[in-house]
């Protein structure tokens, strides 16, 4: 075995989700809720770090990696590389990591990451379960509703959506066999 004290610069990173290893996935869950990254790191030597979070104990995320959102209301990201949901987006939002010592030595990667809130305990929440909210087909949109009672009993609610008369117009309402919908009623 030789060692050597030459240095050794990255070629390449690619950033991922750490479970699964996607470099795009929907994030459907309730507001505060958190995924881990990870970043696969290529040396001009040939080495590679699969997870440099993982395989680079020594060193601190923030010392290797610059990581962003390019929506933070929607997602936030940590130094370490932990994404936190915070909003809906209406499309995906990308999630960059740079590398910190020299940012133009190696072209940076992205995540498209696709935020989807999930309803809280007593909350209501419109758009589909994964994926994006809302996803148009044609010229029509379906919006589904979902409240969170947990497992207490719904016995009665009435909610109300406003939009932009100029934009969406609401055509049919669907209910449930126990339930009534209406659309603009009471007006």
């Amino acid at each position: 075995v030789t060692a050597t004290d030459d240095a050794v610069e990255p070629t390449s990173l690619l950033l991922r989700r750490a479970s699964g290893g996607a470099t795009s996935f929907g994030f459907a869950a309730a507001a505060g809720s958190t995924t881990a990254l990870g970043v696969r790191v290529t040396f001009d030597d040939g080495t590679r770090w699969d997870d440099a979070l993982d395989d680079a104990p020594w060193a601190a995320a923030e010392d290797l990696f610059a990581f962003a959102s390019a929506d933070a209301g929607a997602l936030g990201v940590s130094s370490g590389g932990v994404v936190t949901l915070v909003g809906n987006a209406p499309g995906p939002v990308d999630v960059t990591v740079s590398w910190a010592c020299d940012a133009g030595l190696v072209a940076p990667s992205k995540v498209s990451v696709s935020p989807n809130l999930r309803p809280s305990f007593h909350d209501v929440d419109l758009g589909a379960w994964s994926g994006l909210q809302f996803t148009q087909s044609g010229d029509e949109l379906v919006v589904d509703v979902r409240a969170n009672v947990g497992s207490q009993r719904l016995v009665n609610f009435q909610f109300e959506v406003s939009v932009d008369a100029s934009l969406v117009r609401a055509t049919a309402c669907s209910a449930l066999s126990w339930a009534t919908c209406t659309i603009n009623d009471p007006v």
